[in-house]
């Protein structure tokens, strides 16, 4: 299992490769598919950062040090890779819900153990929660502007499903900037693939609840 302290020297060393690759082993066991694309060049750092500051918050009973560092380089890889890219192939949108749904995390954390999260900081993470819903936004408005209104792979919409799709707090807050309704219907028969399946899985969700998620959402 890995450890917050093998978390914290990944990240600081920016090693972001193998940060994701061993969040990934260690109880997240996406398919292939799914690697690849949270490792395109723009996503990597954000997919890594994130996965490894939700790894780190079910480490420890209390938001630590670790998890506060890992959370300012978040937002700082978020804001650099939204500066320069644009989401699509290099930046899967998958990759921004990792990012909101780990700052979640941390203040869900924080609210219930009675801490108060470092002015610094929270300000820090509301601004990249900001841009990074936006981004989303714009992803979905180019997408509705090109008529298919669809701005994921089925893979990108199974991991999108997986950190905010099942969580009421975080459907709310990315409501406006995207139709999750949308994503669960454009999965369609996608649903049956493996490595679809294999994503939803993590959020506890069949073949079967999802279809029926997608039938209450329509």
């Amino acid at each position: 299992m890995i450890s917050l302290q093998r978390i914290q020297r990944l990240a600081e060393a920016q090693r972001h490769a193998a940060l994701l690759d061993e969040v990934i082993t260690n109880g997240r066991p996406l398919p292939l598919s799914a690697r690849l694309i949270l490792s395109r060049s723009a996503a990597e750092g954000i997919s890594a950062l994130a996965l490894g500051l939700q790894r780190a918050v079910e480490l420890s009973y209390l938001a630590t040090p670790a998890s506060f560092m890992l959370a300012r380089r978040l937002c700082r890889v978020t804001l650099d890779a939204l500066a320069s890219t644009k989401v699509g192939p290099d930046l899967s949108p998958a990759a921004l819900a990792l990012a909101l749904a780990a700052w979640a995390d941390l203040r869900e954390q924080a609210d219930l153990a009675g801490q108060t999260l470092d002015t610094t900081l929270d300000r820090e993470m509301a601004h990249a929660e900001q841009a990074a819903a936006y981004a989303l936004f714009e992803c979905q408005q180019r997408a509705i502007a090109s008529q298919h209104g669809v701005i994921a792979t089925p893979v990108e919409s199974a991991l999108i499903i997986w950190q905010v799709g099942e969580r009421p707090d975080l459907r709310e807050r990315i409501a406006p900037s995207l139709d999750l309704a949308l994503l669960r219907r454009s999965l369609g028969r996608a649903r049956r693939e493996a490595d679809v399946r294999a994503v939803l899985d993590l959020a506890g969700l069949s073949t079967e609840t999802s279809s029926a998620s997608s039938s209450r959402a329509a």
